[in-house]
C-alpha cells in the first residue's frame, strides 16, 4: 500500500481563497462602520456653522425677491388694500378687490364666469390669512393681471361651467 501524501492543515479562510468561494468573517457592517464615520465628521466643531450657513443660503436662493420687477412701470406695481369689516370673507374681499381694480381698468372686458374664476383664484391665495376686523389685505395689480389674463385664456367649456357657477353669484 502506498503512503498517501499529507496535505498541510490550511485554515478556513486560506482553504476558501484557495478554492474559491465566499469568506465570512466577522466585522463591522456598513450601518457600524457608516455610524462610525458618521460621528467622527459631525464631531468636528466647523460643521455645525456651516450646515447652518448653506441652510441660509440656500433659503435666500429659494426665496429671494424676483430682480425683473424693478422693469415694470408703476401701474404694474401698484397695489389695493382692502380692509375687512364685519361679515366679510374671503370671497367677499376678492370680489371687492376686483371690483376695485375692474372700476380703474375699464379696458378689461369680463364675463361674469371670468370674474368668478378671478375671485376664486384670489381667495385661494388670501384663505391663509386670519381675518380679524380691522385688518388689511393687500392685492398688487400684478397678480391681478395675471389672474385676468389666466381667466381670458379659459377654454370654452371650463368658461361655460363658470358661467353656470355665476348664476349665483351676486357681483358687485
Amino acid at each position: 500500500m502506498e503512503k498517501e501524501k499529507q496535505l498541510p492543515l490550511l485554515s478556513d479562510s486560506e482553504t476558501k481563497r484557495l478554492y474559491g468561494g465566499p469568506v465570512f468573517e466577522a466585522g463591522p457592517g456598513w450601518g457600524n462602520r457608516l455610524g462610525k464615520w458618521l460621528k467622527k465628521i459631525l464631531a468636528r466643531p466647523a460643521l455645525p456653522p456651516i450646515a447652518i450657513m448653506l441652510l441660509l443660503v440656500g433659503l435666500f436662493l429659494i426665496f429671494r425677491p424676483n430682480k425683473t420687477q424693478d422693469v415694470r412701470d408703476t401701474k404694474m406695481l401698484s397695489t389695493i388694500t382692502e380692509t375687512v369689516v364685519r361679515g366679510d370673507s374671503y370671497a367677499l374681499i376678492a370680489r371687492r378687490a376686483i371690483s376695485s381694480y375692474l372700476a380703474n381698468a375699464p379696458e378689461h372686458e369680463l364675463t361674469n364666469g371670468q370674474r368668478l374664476f378671478i375671485e376664486e383664484n384670489i381667495r385661494r391665495r388670501v384663505e391663509d390669512q386670519t381675518l380679524a376686523v380691522g385688518s388689511k389685505v393687500v392685492f398688487t395689480t400684478m397678480e391681478l393681471e395675471k389672474v385676468i389674463d389666466d381667466a381670458k385664456r379659459l377654454r370654452q367649456s371650463t368658461l361655460q361651467k363658470w358661467e353656470e357657477l355665476s348664476r349665483k353669484a351676486k357681483f358687485q
